[in-house]
């Protein structure tokens, strides 16, 4: 069997204090990390150009709007990976797939099971406070929240997907091509917005809000970020208050709302319990979906937040 490889693709603008977190937990299992970074002053760059498992790039002109720059990077940027990865992850800094034995020993499961992409539960963290340079981010903060539009579907095999359509902020997309996801959800995405309330959350938002041009400002993109300091705070203390810990939470049956609607691998049968659930049974025969980006059967309908609009597949 040949050795599986894992490319990731990310953006970045000033990240001195989520970056060193998210390379010592992704520089652990994915082969190649290239950030497309937009001007960091603050340590970043330098930062990622002594990782040896990054490629840096600037990030590409912007326009009138980041927000649409972003998406371009998003819809396109993975596409050097066909013929190279078995798997490429599409991500912000802040966010961390997580599985309770390994992303990497996960995906081999799943590649060996024909499964092509990954839908996993989608949380917000939420933490009082970093932990200490050298922690684990995922092992230290293991408190937050399901929300809808969170479960972002990032993580697929580039030579089975033909194009993602993300919707912005990738909370939705209609991805076209062989798609199998696996019968059981097992990987959550961590999303690591709320932490040091004072100290990095309230500053991060006003200073990614400053950065949204005149057709991001126009088009209501980015309108989370003016939310009053009142709305934000209300906002943190209310996912600490239902906040539960999702990083111990074994691996089960939940599938996030419209999950059915996708073609996926069967269940598995019973196996020997040395050997996880997931990805053991041979998949379910793959359905190319037609060049408008949808399956065969399938009509799209929208639903989501003030922040975002999530597409999902319902069955006809």
């Amino acid at each position: 069997m040949t050795s599986m490889r894992i490319d990731l693709y990310t953006i970045s603008w000033n990240e001195r204090r989520m970056l060193p977190f998210f390379l010592d937990y992704y520089g652990s299992w994915v082969d190649r990390i290239v950030v497309f970074d937009d001007a960091s002053d603050d340590g970043t760059a330098e930062a990622l150009a002594r990782h040896p498992k990054v490629d840096l790039r600037p990030f590409p002109p912007k326009g009138d709007s980041f927000v649409l720059a972003a998406l371009s990077l998003w819809q396109h940027a993975w596409k050097e990976s066909r013929g190279r990865a078995d798997w490429v992850v599409v991500t912000n800094v802040d966010e961390f797939l997580y599985h309770p034995a390994g992303m990497r020993p996960y995906l081999e499961r799943c590649r060996q099971a024909g499964v092509t992409m990954i839908h996993p539960r989608g949380y917000m963290m939420v933490g009082d406070a970093f932990p200490p340079p050298g922690s684990s981010l995922v092992d230290t903060l293991r408190l937050g929240v399901p929300v809808m539009g969170h479960d972002k579907r990032q993580v697929f095999d580039p030579q089975a997907v033909v194009e993602m359509h993300y919707g912005p902020g990738r909370h939705g997309c209609s991805p076209e091509g062989t798609i199998v996801e696996p019968a059981i959800v097992e990987a959550s995405l961590l999303h690591y917005k709320h932490v040091d309330r004072h100290g990095y959350f309230l500053p991060r938002q006003r200073a990614l809000g400053q950065r949204m041009l005149a057709h991001d400002r126009a088009s209501g993109f980015g309108a989370h970020y003016a939310h009053p300091v009142e709305v934000d705070l209300h906002a943190f203390e209310w996912l600490k208050m239902h906040a539960t810990d999702v990083v111990s939470t074994a691996p089960g049956s939940w599938r996030p709302s419209g999950a059915d609607t996708a073609p996926r691998a069967p269940p598995v049968p019973p196996e020997p319990p040395s050997s996880p659930p997931c990805c053991r049974a041979p998949p379910a025969t793959p359905r190319t979906s037609r060049p408008t980006g949808k399956s065969a059967g399938t009509s799209s309908t929208a639903s989501g937040c003030a922040k975002c609009v999530t597409s999902s597949r319902a069955t006809a």
